[in-house]
């Protein structure tokens, strides 16, 4: 019984020490955020700029994607069914603030199998399931797209190609490189974009990152790693066709080096 009271005691003890902060914090979230993914979170013009340039950037990407390869029945049935395997990992997320959610992304390993172009594809289609799924709102879309969806797809992309550059071919570089680390890194520039977002349009201020959100992006790094690293390392061994980016005779016999696909 004693113990019950110790351990009530020190938690009315923590909490008043934090009223401070965490009272004042809660009361500006009350009034400016009224669900997840707002519409009144950022200025319009911001909302607008995102969302403008995201469609065009959308239709280059429906413009230059190789569609030939989903005229393969195995490899549509592939793309769709990692559509809604990211979308099920999306709306499977943990909040710590209002808007900013930690949530594995998968985008490393879409990117890897599909190519940009597809993946910018997807995430759109993904975005489009949250939003009918109600966890965000229409305006967002064109945050989630730059933040969650190019930077992700742009990072492993970027390394994509210095480590064919710069590292051996061989299957070990591609499956912790391009695929652990990679993934990794896309999932903390991913948040990071998220957060500054919100800190230029005034939804939060560096303190309340700093103390509730920012700390916790490097633990995401290994969550994101893995998942996509380990799906990765099984598809190349035993289904090499559905990852667009490993060849053969690059990784595994050293040819064509400076032409890899």
């Amino acid at each position: 019984m004693s113990c019950g009271v110790e351990y009530t005691s020190l938690c009315v003890v923590v909490l008043r020490s934090e009223e401070g902060f965490g009272a004042g914090f809660q009361r500006r979230v009350d009034r400016k955020l009224v669900m997840e993914w707002a519409t009144g979170w950022l200025p319009s013009w911001m909302q607008w700029a995102l969302g403008l340039s995201a469609l065009v950037l959308l239709a280059a990407a429906v413009r230059f994607a190789p569609w030939r390869r989903l005229r393969d029945t195995q490899q549509l049935h592939v793309f769709l069914g990692s559509c809604v395997v990211a979308l099920v990992l999306w709306n499977l997320r943990a909040g710590v603030m209002p808007g900013l959610d930690f949530h594995v992304l998968g985008v490393t390993a879409l990117t890897l199998m599909f190519g940009p172009a597809l993946t910018l594809v997807a995430v759109s289609v993904v975005l489009a399931g949250t939003v009918l799924n109600g966890a965000m709102s229409w305006e967002s879309m064109g945050v989630g797209f730059w933040a969650l969806g190019v930077v992700p797809v742009v990072s492993t992309a970027v390394l994509l190609r210095l480590a064919q550059r710069l590292l051996p071919a061989n299957y070990f570089i591609y499956v912790f490189v391009n695929a652990f680390f990679a993934a990794g890194v896309g999932s903390m520039l991913a948040n990071l974009t998220l957060a500054g977002i919100l800190l230029s349009g005034g939804v939060y201020d560096l303190a309340q990152l700093s103390y509730l959100f920012l700390p916790y992006i490097p633990m995401m790094f290994f969550g994101e790693a893995f998942l996509n690293g380990i799906l990765l390392a099984i598809f190349v061994a035993y289904r090499p066709g559905w990852v667009g980016s490993f060849d053969d005779a690059f990784y595994l016999y050293g040819k064509s080096r400076n032409a890899p696909p």
